[in-house]
């Protein structure tokens, strides 16, 4: 795993990840309580992009990395990503539905 890529997925989540938040979470500000499952799932979106673009990045600069140990790597991300999530508060059915489509057009993609 590259600290640097790691790094920079980190910095775009928190920012990205709070402009989304405070675009769909709106209500919070007026008293709402909070969607914790959607709340931490904002942030792992554009960490998930951000990771998974600059690893492409990366391998299309050494030939040692392939597509498809990219692809397993995110898919690993994934399996992380929700085992984290999960004991945190109970996911709703959509963070769940959009996990499972990440997987699979990961699994199509191997």
């Amino acid at each position: 795993m590259n600290k640097q890529i790691m790094a920079r997925a980190i910095v775009v989540a928190v920012i990205v990840g709070s402009i989304l938040n405070l675009i769909n979470q709106w209500d919070i500000v007026n008293g709402a309580s909070p969607k914790w499952g959607a709340l931490l799932f904002t942030y792992c979106v554009p960490f998930l992009v951000s990771y998974f673009s600059g690893a492409m990045a990366n391998g299309n600069k050494s030939a040692s990395n392939s597509n498809d140990e990219l692809i397993e790597q995110l898919n690993q991300e994934v399996l992380n990503l929700e085992s984290t999530l999960e004991p945190l508060t109970p996911l709703p059915s959509s963070t769940k539905q959009s996990l499972l489509s990440i997987k699979s057009l990961l699994k199509s993609n191997v």
